[in-house]
C-alpha cells in the first residue's frame, strides 16, 4: 500500500477515526464510558441530533441554513400536549396534527425566504423569534403536563430491546441516504448546492429544490419535538432552544460543506456521534456545562475552518492546472 492510497484512506474515513481516539481517550480516562448501558445512552441523546441533522443536512446541501430547527421543537411539543390535553384525539391522529403544522410552518417560511431572496440566516433567524414566541404564548409561558402514557412511548419505550428514539434516528438516516443517493430529488440537491445559476440554466426549478430542503429540514425538526415532548413528558415551550448550533456542529463535522454542494449521509451520522460521544464523555468527566458550550463552539470552528481550508486549496489547485493548459493553447 502506497503513500498516496493511505493518505486517501486517511481522508475518506477521517470523521471515523476522530470518533474511534474520541472513544479511546474517554475510556482511557473513565472505564465507565465502555459499558453497554452506556453506549446506548449516547444513542438515545442524540437521537434528537440526529433527526433534526438530517434535516439541516439538505438544508446545508443547497447553500441555505435554517437556524429555526431548534424552537420548532418546542412548538411541536406544546402544540401535541394541548391536543393530547383539550382535544380527547388519538395519540397517532395528535401527532400527525403537528407534525402537519410544523410542516406547514416551514413550507411558509422557506417560500418567504426563496421568493424574497432574502439571504436564508436572516430569514431563518426571524422565523426562529416569531415561532420562539408563538410557543411560549399558546404555552402561557410554562410547561404543559399532559402527555399520555401512550404518547411517551416514543421518547421513553423499547423495540426488542432498542430504544424507539434510536430506531426512529436509523429511519431518518435510511431515509436521509436514499434521499441524497437513490433519488432525482437527491440528485437536483446537490446541483443546487454546487452551482445554483447552472442548475437552473439546465430546466431544474432551483427554487422549488430549496423550498422542499427548508420544509423537509422543519419536518425532521418536528418529528424531534416529538420525541423531546415523549421525553419530557411534558410540552416546553423552551424545549429545543439554541439545539440548531448542536445540529450544525454536527453536519459540519459530518462532512456536509457550510457552502453547500457536498454531504455524506454515513459521514453525518459519525458527525452525529462524534458530538454525543463528546457530551457523554465530558459529562462522565464532570466537565462544566459551560466549558462544554466552550468546546462545541471550538469544534465548529475548526470544522468549518477546515471545510472553507480545504475548499480553497481545490480551487488553486485547480487553478494551477487549468493555467498551463491555457498558455499552451495561446
Amino acid at each position: 500500500m502506497n503513500k498516496a492510497t493511505i493518505t486517501a484512506l486517511t481522508k475518506k474515513y477521517m470523521t471515523v477515526i476522530i470518533l474511534l481516539l474520541i472513544c479511546a481517550f474517554f475510556g482511557i480516562m473513565d472505564s465507565k464510558f465502555w459499558t453497554f448501558g452506556n453506549f446506548i445512552s449516547i444513542l438515545r441523546q442524540v437521537s434528537m441530533l440526529g433527526i433534526a441533522a438530517v434535516g439541516m443536512a439538505c438544508c446545508m446541501l443547497v447553500g441555505d441554513i435554517n437556524l429555526s430547527v431548534g424552537v420548532l421543537q418546542g412548538l411541536t411539543g406544546v402544540i401535541c400536549a394541548i391536543l393530547l390535553r383539550d382535544t380527547g384525539l388519538p395519540v397517532a391522529v395528535v401527532f400527525l396534527l403537528a407534525l402537519v403544522g410544523c410542516t406547514v410552518i416551514g413550507f411558509i417560511g422557506a417560500a418567504i425566504i426563496v421568493k424574497t431572496g432574502m439571504p436564508a440566516m436572516i430569514g431563518s433567524l426571524g422565523i426562529r423569534y416569531v415561532v420562539n414566541g408563538a410557543a411560549y404564548l399558546i404555552a402561557g409561558g410554562l410547561p404543559i403536563y399532559s402527555v399520555t402514557d401512550r404518547a411517551k412511548w416514543i421518547g421513553q419505550g423499547s423495540v426488542l430491546g432498542i430504544p424507539v428514539p434510536v430506531v426512529v434516528l436509523l429511519v431518518f438516516f435510511v431515509i436521509g441516504y436514499i434521499l441524497l443517493n437513490k433519488t432525482f430529488l437527491g440528485r437536483h440537491l446537490f446541483a443546487v448546492g454546487s452551482n445554483a445559476e447552472a442548475t437552473r440554466l439546465s430546466g431544474i426549478n432551483v427554487d422549488r429544490v430549496r423550498i422542499f430542503a427548508y420544509t423537509f429540514s422543519c419536518f425532521c425538526s418536528g418529528v424531534a419535538g416529538l420525541i423531546l415532548m415523549a421525553r419530557n413528558a411534558s410540552g416546553q415551550p423552551n424545549g429545543g432552544n439554541g439545539s440548531e448550533m448542536n445540529v450544525m456542529t454536527a453536519c459540519v463535522v459530518g462532512g456536509v460543506s457550510a457552502l453547500g454542494g457536498s454531504c455524506d449521509p454515513i459521514s453525518l451520522m459519525v458527525g452525529v456521534l462524534i458530538i454525543g460521544v463528546l457530551t457523554n464523555g465530558m459529562t462522565i468527566l464532570g466537565v462544566s456545562e459551560y466549558w462544554q458550550i466552550v468546546c462545541r463552539g471550538l469544534v465548529l470552528i475548526t470544522a468549518v475552518g477546515f471545510d472553507f481550508y480545504n475548499r480553497t486549496r481545490k480551487v488553486k489547485v485547480k487553478v494551477q492546472d487549468t493555467a498551463p493548459k491555457a498558455e499552451a493553447k495561446a
